[in-house]
């Protein structure tokens, strides 16, 4: 591969040669890389790595060149260019000359140890070596075959010299010592009786895990020494004590899960989490992880074991760090130390020699002496005897969880991180499911899981997921409330809740104020996972719930914002009542004696529940993307309704965006809806300081003064496709400045009377750009395009630039 910077800078591939230093194309650098490897036993030591390289015929110059390890990741043959060639710089050799018969002859050897530091096929970070001129100034260039050359003999070629001193040789297994096929005769013996040799032939067998040293003897002399290591097979075990005890993990495999002794168990989720993958990792030293969580593992804390996560998840040594690495020496009595660092140091065992089902695992200094520290590994064979349900936000393998989903919400499995795994001797894998739904209101796509809330339902479905080991099932029950910001209005006072003072803490009061859209009316609604909710104030960066007082049970307990953990007095139950027009709002704390949210007061108060009161019944309204309302000359006509369509259309489906489709609001729907919106968009009929809303009351600059500072916070564009709402432009007395004047990011009326047919045509086109993912001034063009004759021409509508006013930075894009 010839990189060179002369020219396009395109690297040359296919080509029987490589160049390097300056040619007529320019200076020239070559990457060479060899894909295959000789595989090289575990425990040798790389002595030699040279790599050879000729000259091509025809070739007389004598220039000196340099080789370089390649450290800058991978590359492809034909790819690279000057400007993207893979950094290069651990410099292997330097200024070597060539013998003008061969060639180049590099020592490679730091790069190879490199490649096979941990990886016996010597891939670990191989990728390759690059070669250039030592001086690259000179005016000169030689060139040198390349694997593409017709005579194998001439191609680079990289010779490895090593030799072998430790073997690892699995327990109860026979293998021949490397070299043992020499046609000398050997003699060989072992250091260990646990370690049988056969005296001919080399022999191994690894009666239990340990190390001996193994001589093979010639005519009377030592000949070959091996330090040999009898290891553990790979695969899944029990890790016995005495008494009948098993290690297994305390419920979770969180970071600093509890490991602790448990009766033995053959089935269901006690024996998944009793079940341990053992994996020799080199070096004499192995992971032990647990088979249900294979990115945790083993870990030393001072005196203590826990559960943790290891340094990823492969079981390879580079993979696990050293608090995790675990050595397994085998005892005369056919048990085994389990130490973190060799044998006698930090092993694993348990308090005081006193054992009992429940009590926890430490690491304690290991002299040898105890039996408190010696563990029997039980093989398991064949753990295929049915699946699990892994759910790991809650850290907790279950049978039967319990999902929780909202009308017209879809979720797959992965989204909730329920994985269905076949637990094997092999580890564990994720099963071929076939997925049913017992519910007419859930559907389940049956090859992957996917499950979609069709319609509201207050019954619960159970979803089946079959596989030729068994079958696993969880539990979907309806939520009537998504996750999402809302306010919340009590339909005695029509009044929302809201913190009534400046400055707000812990222990603050909540009480009830008329509607401004501040963002101390916004309640942040948060799934705690069991149908329960924490609510928590949208004004402040620091999490304040709301909550009853000291989890107060009593009638009248004051409602106050709490933080910290959350309690049962800070979890709410949403409950639907009056036909589901109204909410029931409950606190855990409170709900054997009927609590609920009550506003009976100034304060917000928890009181026992009664069916023919308003004051403890709530309306909430949602903040969403966007809110379309449009009105025409009566209510909902015929020729309003395809632009309503079309447009939440393009919303949902181009912009991905959840919002409301209206075809009327009362102005206090719409006050509402406008203060809790990213985008809000209107075709209706209006005048310089309102816009005709649905019912007796209009849309005025008065209602929009009267609201909170912050309560466009978040509204990045308001459309309004109504007569004059722009009248005057800057600095008149209009809706599109008024809305400005709180915090809309952009803000579009019309200075005119428009026509009605050119103002849905051209608001048609507007939000559909819009929720294309284009900017507000982009969405304007493709719009006014319609009414111009094409780009550049005049544009003499209702609907023309020169009778709009806009407001704000038409830069934004309103549906990134």
């Amino acid at each position: 591969m010839n990189p060179h910077p002369g020219g396009a800078g395109v690297g040359e591939k296919s080509l029987d040669r490589l160049y390097i230093g300056n040619r007529s194309a320019g200076l020239t650098r070559a990457y060479i890389q060899f894909a295959t490897m000789p595989t090289i036993p575990e425990g040798s030591t790389i002595t030699s790595a040279i790599m050879t390289l000729h000259l091509t015929s025809g070739t007389s110059t004598a220039a000196n060149a340099s080789a370089y390890m390649v450290t800058g990741g991978e590359w492809a043959s034909g790819t690279i260019q000057w400007s993207n060639m893979p950094a290069a710089n651990v410099l292997l050799q330097g200024n070597i000359s060539h013998n003008n018969v061969t060639g180049y002859t590099f020592s490679c050897l730091s790069a190879v140890q490199t490649w096979y530091n941990g990886d016996p096929t010597g891939q670990h970070n191989n990728y390759g070596i690059m070669l250039k001129y030592a001086n690259e100034s000179i005016d000169d260039y030689n060139a040198v075959y390349s694997a593409d050359y017709t005579d194998a003999d001439k191609r680079p070629k990289l010779t490895i010299s090593y030799t072998i001193s430790q073997v690892s040789v699995v327990e109860g297994y026979i293998k021949k010592l490397p070299f043992s096929e020499t046609t000398e005769t050997i003699t060989w013996a072992s250091s260990d009786t646990g370690i049988a040799i056969a005296t001919t032939g080399g022999n191994v067998i690894g009666v239990k895990a340990g190390t001996a040293i193994v001589t093979g003897t010639v005519n009377g002399e030592v000949m070959y020494t091996y330090t040999v290591r009898v290891v553990i097979a790979d695969g899944v075990y029990y890790i016995k004590a005495g008494a009948g005890l098993y290690l297994g993990t305390y419920g979770g495999t969180t970071e600093n899960t509890p490991v602790r002794l448990f009766n033995w168990a053959t089935s269901g989720l006690s024996q998944v989490r009793q079940l341990w993958k053992v994996t020799y990792l080199g070096g004499n030293y192995y992971s032990i992880r647990p088979l249900h969580k294979l990115d945790m593992g083993l870990h030393v804390t001072s005196d203590n074991v826990d559960i943790t996560t290891t340094a990823g998840s492969g079981d390879s040594l580079t993979d696990v760090t050293a608090q995790n690495r675990w050595s397994i020496d085998g005892t005369s009595d056919g048990k085994y130390y389990i130490n973190n660092v060799g044998t006698y140091t930090m092993g694993l065992t348990y308090p005081n020699e006193a054992i009992a089902s429940g009590m926890s695992v430490i690491t304690g200094s290991n002299s040898g002496a105890s039996d408190s520290f010696k563990w029997e590994l039980v093989p398991v064979d064949d753990l295929r005897t049915g699946v699990v349900l892994y759910h790991t936000p809650t850290s907790t393998a279950i049978a039967n969880p319990t999902r929780y989903i909202t009308e017209g919400e879809i979720f797959t499995l992965s989204d909730y991180n329920l994985s269905p795994m076949v637990y094997s001797g092999e580890g564990l894998s994720s099963a071929s499911m076939q997925w049913t739904s017992s519910g007419a209101g859930v559907s389940v796509v049956s090859s992957t899981g996917t499950v979609t809330g069709l319609s509201y339902s207050e019954e619960a479905a159970v979803i089946t997921g079959s596989c030729e080991y068994g079958s696993v099932q969880f539990t979907v029950n309806w939520l009537a409330i998504r996750e999402g910001t809302y306010f919340l209005q009590n339909m005695e006072t029509e009044q929302f809740a809201d913190v009534l003072v400046d400055e707000f803490g812990s222990g603050t009061s909540i009480g009830r104020k008329n509607f401004d859209g501040a963002n101390t009316q916004r309640w942040i609604f948060d799934h705690l996972g069991d149908g329960t909710y924490s609510i928590r104030i949208g004004a402040s960066e620091t999490p304040y719930y709301l909550g009853v007082q000291a989890d107060s049970t009593a009638d009248g307990a004051t409602i106050v914002l709490r933080s910290g953990q959350i309690t049962d007095g800070m979890r709410w139950k949403f409950e639907s009542v009056v036909s589901g027009l109204y909410y029931k709002i409950v606190p855990v704390s409170g709900q054997l004696g009927g609590m609920a949210l009550t506003a009976g007061t100034n304060s917000l108060q928890q009181m026992a529940y009664v069916n023919n009161t308003y004051s403890n019944k709530w309306t909430i309204h949602q903040h969403k993307d966007y809110s379309l309302m449009y009105i025409g000359e009566t209510e909902g006509e015929e020729e309003i309704l395809p632009i309503l369509e079309a447009v939440n259309t393009a919303m949902i489906d181009d912009a991905g965006m959840d919002g409301y489709e209206n075809t009327s609001m009362t102005k206090e729907e719409m006050i509402k809806h406008i203060s809790s919106c990213k985008i809000f968009s209107c075709v209706t009929h209006g005048e310089p300081t309102y816009l005709v809303t649905s019912g007796a009351n209009n849309f005025s600059i008065a209602d929009v003064n009267a609201l909170a500072d912050d309560a466009f916070d978040n509204l990045q564009l308001v459309y309004m496709g109504a007569c004059l709402t722009g009248q005057g432009c800057d600095g008149a007395d209009n809706l599109v400045n008024a809305l400005y004047d709180k915090g809309a990011d952009v803000v579009i009326g019309f200075t005119v009377r428009t026509d009605q047919n050119e103002t849905y045509t051209w608001t048609q086109a507007f939000m559909k750009s819009i929720a294309e993912g284009n900017s507000v001034a982009q969405a304007m063009m493709a719009a006014d395009a319609l009414f111009s004759g094409g780009e550049g021409g005049e544009n003499t509508s209702t609907v023309s630039p020169d009778n709009r006013h806009v407001k704000g930075n038409t830069s934004v894009i309103p549906c990134p």
